[in-house]
Order: structure tokens, then C-alpha cells, then sequence
């Protein structure tokens, strides 16, 4: 008897990345999101938002190269919130448990609803826990600053962003006031 030789593709036997139906970040739709992703980046308004968030809770997450990272687990947006709108978020999570992460950017998001930061404006967890979009973070951060500049009038600043022409046309306290 002669040996059996191996299986082939074509016997039934699918490499791995042929039986899941994937080929990787480089091929197709993820590919053009990617792209079109990289594209919007921008590196001047990561530095603005990394500048106001350090000078508003006063320091910047050790450690961190990146914004993706400085923000993953939720605490520094949590303690921006905090300073911007004393507590406002109740607990922030120290654990370094997913779930406990998620929960304090979760609560962060809450938080922005509740200071006028749009649903439109807001980001999804994902977009920054597992670093989907964080151009849509970067502007909800823009938009969040924008926001308490009305809507939280006892908070003295740094701001980020201009004001909306809304808000600048409203009489001082109109924002506060219709809460």
C-alpha cells in the first residue's frame, strides 16, 4: 500500500483563513474604512484635545503614547467630567477588567448627554475601546467642550473649541436656565 498523501485544499480541507471566509484588514470593505479613516486623522486635533484635557484634570495617564490609550479605560474622561461638572460620575472604575472600562467610558457618555453634548455627536464604546474610530472620539471631545461652555456655566475653563453661534447668540444663563 502506498502512503496516503495529505489532504488538499481542494479535498475538502480549507486552510484556515479559506474556511472562515476572511483575508485580513488589507483586502475589501475593511480595507476602504481603514483608508478612508486614516484619511480624516488628525494629529492637531488629538494635540489640542490631549493639551485641554491635561490642563483641565491637571495631569496626562502615565505611560501613554497614544490618545487611544491615554482614553481606553475610561478613568481621565471620568475625571474630566468630574472637573468640568463635580460628581457627575459617581465611581470611576480602577480595575483593569474590560467590563470595568467600558463601564467608566459608558458613564463618560452618559455624562456628555447630560451637559448638552448631542447623541450626534456622542461616540459609540467600541470607537475607542477597541480603537474603531477615534476621530469620532476627538470630536465628541470638541463637541463636549463646545457644550459646557453654556451649559455648565460654573465651569471656569480651559475651554476647547468655539462656542456654537447658538450658544453665543443665547443671553449668558439661557442654556442654564432651560434645563
Amino acid at each position: 500500500p502506498t502512503p496516503a498523501a495529505a489532504p488538499s485544499p481542494r479535498q475538502g480541507h480549507l486552510a484556515p483563513s479559506m474556511a472562515t471566509g476572511t483575508r485580513g484588514a488589507g483586502y475589501g470593505l475593511d480595507a476602504e474604512l481603514a483608508r478612508r479613516q486614516q484619511a480624516r486623522h488628525d494629529p492637531a486635533a488629538e494635540r489640542q484635545v490631549q493639551e485641554w484635557i491635561t490642563a483641565v484634570v491637571g495631569h496626562w495617564p502615565s505611560g501613554a503614547p497614544t490618545l487611544h490609550l491615554a482614553l481606553k479605560d475610561g478613568q481621565i474622561l471620568c475625571e474630566l467630567m468630574n472637573r468640568i461638572a463635580p460628581g457627575k460620575i459617581r465611581k470611576i472604575e480602577t480595575s483593569s477588567m474590560p467590563f470595568k472600562q467600558r463601564e467608566n467610558v459608558s458613564n463618560f457618555l452618559r455624562a456628555c448627554r447630560t451637559v448638552g453634548v448631542v447623541e450626534t455627536d456622542l461616540f459609540e464604546t467600541a470607537d475607542l475601546y477597541e480603537e474603531k474610530d477615534m476621530n469620532v472620539v476627538v470630536m465628541c471631545l470638541f463637541a463636549l467642550g463646545r457644550a459646557v461652555q453654556t451649559t455648565v456655566p460654573t465651569f471656569g475653563g480651559p475651554h476647547l473649541g468655539a462656542r456654537s453661534a447658538a450658544a453665543a447668540a443665547a443671553p449668558p444663563g439661557a442654556a442654564a436656565a432651560s434645563r
